[in-house]
């Protein structure tokens, strides 16, 4: 959600900031501090417990988004680096939440790992269309007087839509952590062993066939293993012995950032300078 936020008011920033380019700045200023979230996630992240990271980023993402269009709108040269500077630290709360929110999936069911996948959908169409809705509300028309005023009004409400959706979500956090089926697979999968803690979940996964004695868990427990201490000199160790035992995986995963990273770039700008000609 933060990020294809961002994505969808590069056409406010360009207009704005004048002799920059944030089209190809900005996502470098996000994706290296959602990278480096992940990498200490990783290491680190099991010493914090999910809602102590989750709800300080839900809620401190929701400040900067509301901060941007201002941010925006201030001298030419200024403006380009505030916001610059701001995305580094959204893109490490943006990595952070990224992070959590599937390590918190992979501990539950398949189908809501699923829905965490299609929320993501859900999610960028859910953006595109709020921003569509503000660019009608607010019309941006090229030579007109209050061209300038609406393509901010329209930024700026598309953004206190998506801080508020946030916002919702840390609140929603709350909830989550006291869920008796959320807690029963989440401290499952930090210490596997038979709980009570959740009649729902017991019987979901009895109408499966899926057995919750002590013994059975062990079993059920996935051949991916973590480092027993979380340092750094562990962490290539066990990365090389999951990348082994998911392979298959993880080579889709590549093929999508190879597509993603690599093809769209190169037919972006195939197809810009084709129309400069």
């Amino acid at each position: 959600m933060p990020w294809n936020a961002v994505l969808n008011t590069f056409d406010f920033f360009t207009d704005e900031m004048v002799g920059y380019n944030p089209a190809t700045v900005y996502p470098f200023a996000v994706n290296i501090l959602v990278t480096v979230a992940q990498v200490v996630n990783v290491i680190l992240g099991k010493r914090v417990d999910y809602s102590q990271k989750l709800i300080p980023c839900f809620i401190g993402s929701a400040v900067i988004m509301i901060a941007l269009p201002f941010l925006t709108i201030l001298p030419d040269g200024a403006n380009f680096w505030a916001v610059f500077f701001a995305l580094f630290i959204f893109g490490y709360m943006s990595g952070t939440i990224q992070g959590t929110i599937f390590t918190m999936a992979g501990a539950m069911p398949f189908r809501y790992i699923a829905m965490v996948m299609f929320g993501n959908g859900i999610c960028a169409l859910g953006c595109n269309a709020i921003r569509g809705i503000t660019l009608l509300v607010f019309p941006v028309v090229s030579g007109a007087a209050d061209a300038e005023k609406n393509e901010f009004l329209a930024a700026l409400t598309f953004y206190i839509v998506a801080a508020v959706i946030m916002l919702a979500c840390a609140v929603l956090q709350v909830f989550i952590a006291k869920n008796d089926f959320a807690v029963y697979y989440l401290d499952w999968n930090k210490n596997p062993r038979y709980s009570p803690s959740s009649a729902r979940a017991f019987e979901e996964n009895e109408a499966y066939g899926i057995s919750l004695s002590p013994l059975s868990l062990k079993k059920q427990m996935s051949i991916a293993r973590e480092p027993k201490e979380e340092t750094l000199s562990t962490y290539f160790p066990a990365a090389k012995r999951n990348f082994e035992t998911t392979q298959g995986l993880l080579y889709a995963l590549m093929l999508v950032f190879i597509i993603t990273f690599v093809v769209f770039p190169g037919v972006s700008n195939y197809s810009y300078y084709t129309f400069l000609d």
